[in-house]
């Protein structure tokens, strides 16, 4: 080789990274086979229908429609949270959800106002996941919050959802995160919550240990710390009210009693969270053989113990 000839043997060329497309900007049903799940669980919501016409209660199709609506909305959550081709993430939860005592209960109360609270904070959650900008969120999120208040006191720590906002999870990551701090204590001086500071550690008990609530509270803890990264930076604040609304009933339930179907409200979100621990329990956990993915199912199909 002629001195001086410092040209490399092996020519090195440059790796071309693919630019990720966002979620919401891929097609959204034709070839996204993940939303089989929603047909999976509005069928089981249909069964459950006449399982309660069986039992002498009439058919109804405002029961029928607010379940759907509960059921739609957490499947856009699922599907706007930014995972990439097939997953399993919806088949469990949704199907929990669509059985469970308290989805019929909440659905079938004449009083409106405990499926308006769940509808409406599935709607705030939904709007934080479509606008990952503080700014814009900031606007429409504080009237949300301010009738989540108004319909029930525990939401009244909802506005700390972005207390740990930062720019690399979310734009203009300071007017989410001030203005919520501040819209949080405006409106608990608009409401007076120290009025309703109770202590329920007894309810909370009865909940979260003697009926096992615990273990999809403890799920959903797995999907936030599992898929918490990355392009899902605003999926922590999807998933702070696990924390906060827990703390609001225990320490700002409203007074010395708080009504069952409000604890059943609390239930919903907790087996809806729980779905996110559960995929990521099947991704990251699980042998991908056949018996790994059967064990798997086998732990999904034991969890509707838990919602009957």
């Amino acid at each position: 080789m002629p001195f001086g000839n410092n040209r490399p043997l092996v020519k090195i060329t440059p790796v071309k990274t693919k630019k990720r497309t966002p979620a919401l900007a891929r097609p959204f049903l034709l070839t996204r086979l993940n939303w089989i799940w929603t047909a999976l669980a509005a069928g089981l919501w249909i069964r459950e229908q006449f399982v309660h016409v069986s039992l002498g209660t009439p058919l109804s199709w405002l029961i029928f429609s607010k379940g759907l609506v509960l059921l739609a909305e957490a499947s856009l959550l699922y599907g706007f949270s930014g995972f990439r081709g097939f997953y399993f993430l919806g088949m469990f939860p949704l199907s929990w959800l669509a059985v469970s005592r308290f989805q019929w209960d909440l659905c079938a109360r004449p009083e409106s106002h405990f499926w308006a609270w769940l509808a409406l904070f599935l709607g705030a959650e939904i709007l934080i996941l479509c606008l990952p900008d503080g700014k814009k969120l900031l606007w429409p999120l504080v009237p949300l919050w301010a009738g989540l208040i108004w319909l029930f006191k525990f939401s009244f720590l909802l506005p700390l959802t972005f207390l740990t906002a930062n720019e690399k999870r979310l734009q203009n990551a300071s007017w989410a995160r001030w203005g919520g701090l501040a819209s949080g204590l405006g409106l608990f001086a608009a409401f007076k919550g120290w009025a309703y500071f109770q202590f329920q550690w007894m309810d909370f008990d009865v909940i979260f240990v003697h009926e096992l609530f615990f273990s999809f509270f403890l799920l959903g803890w797995l999907g936030l710390s599992a898929f918490d990264a990355g392009r899902r930076g605003i999926f922590r604040h999807v998933m702070f009210p696990l924390f906060l609304l827990p703390a609001g009933f225990l320490f700002l339930g409203g007074g010395p009693f708080i009504s069952v179907f409000e604890w059943e409200a609390l239930q919903w979100v907790l087996v809806w969270m729980a779905g996110y621990g559960l995929e990521a329990f099947r991704v990251y956990m699980m042998d991908p053989t056949w018996h790994g993915r059967a064990v798997w199912f086998a732990m999904g199909a034991a969890f509707f113990g838990g919602v009957f």
